[in-house]
């Protein structure tokens, strides 16, 4: 099986980008063993990935929580199945305009610091 699973920072959780189970959010299991990807051994992920898998994270469960599936919340923010897919995985390159109609569907919105 190729792929990796990746801890999202804070949150307890990890990201499954493994074949079959992409995108699949798990939570740390009681042993604290999981395998990780290089990037995250050695602590060098980008903020903007952070970035995109925290937000993924939030879309993901919010939707969840929202008792819908992909293809429903796609249709009701106006993207495609696959634009909502890579915003919930972190991967890709979906464009600003489609992350905020997901938020906006699902009552979110995205902050910005600086």
């Amino acid at each position: 099986m190729t792929g990796s699973i990746l801890p999202i920072p804070g949150s307890g959780l990890l990201l499954d980008n493994r074949q079959g189970r992409i995108g699949d959010i798990l939570p740390i299991p009681p042993s604290g063993r999981y395998s990780l990807t290089m990037e995250a051994l050695t602590g060098t992920m980008s903020p903007l990935n952070h970035a995109r898998l925290e937000i993924g994270a939030s879309v993901r469960r919010s939707r969840q929580n929202a008792l819908l599936d992909q293809a429903d919340l796609a249709d009701l923010a106006g993207v495609s199945v696959r634009t909502l897919r890579d915003i919930e995985t972190g991967r890709g390159n979906p464009g600003l305009d489609a992350v905020l109609a997901v938020l906006h569907t699902l009552g979110a919105r995205l902050e910005v610091a600086g």
